[in-house]
């Protein structure tokens, strides 16, 4: 369904200038202009996915590429969320999985995907299998003199 550009919204989560994910989008990035040029020729070939409030899921680079092109409207896919959702960053990372991803933007997508819960279970584990030491046993012949232990 074609939506008015100005309806969309990007996500602040998308942005790491706002404490985000990935990395900004720069409107003078020479593949934005390229994309923008392709959509002023060709249309918006893949739908944007937003929320029901009108904010963006997967398609951040396509929305700013057809506002360098001058659209108005743009077609959307709309998923049953809204941004206020706890699970919003949850299905923003799941939309953006294909994406091209620098190491520090995949660790901030593991961070934000991981369950507490079994991340606790999973350090405790470690840690009993950290400290579970197996020695043999050894006997000591003679006497021994030691330092006092202060």
């Amino acid at each position: 369904m074609a939506r008015p550009i100005d309806f969309i919204k990007p996500a602040p989560e998308n942005d790491t200038r706002n404490g985000g994910l990935y990395r900004p989008i720069n409107p003078n990035d020479p593949e934005i202009i390229a994309l923008a040029k392709s959509i002023r020729k060709n249309g918006l070939r893949e739908p944007i996915m937003i929320t029901k409030d009108g904010f963006v899921l997967s398609g951040h680079r396509r929305l700013a590429a057809a506002k360098l092109a001058g659209l108005t409207k743009i077609h959307c896919r709309v998923e049953n969320i809204r941004h206020d959702s706890p699970d919003f960053v949850v299905h923003l990372c799941e939309y953006n999985r294909q994406r091209e991803k620098s190491l520090d933007e995949k660790l901030r997508e593991e961070i934000v995907s991981a369950n507490p819960e079994e991340s606790h279970r999973l350090l405790i584990e470690q840690r009993k299998r950290a400290a579970d030491v197996s020695v043999a046993g050894f006997h000591i012949l003679g006497r021994k003199h030691r330092a006092k232990i202060s």
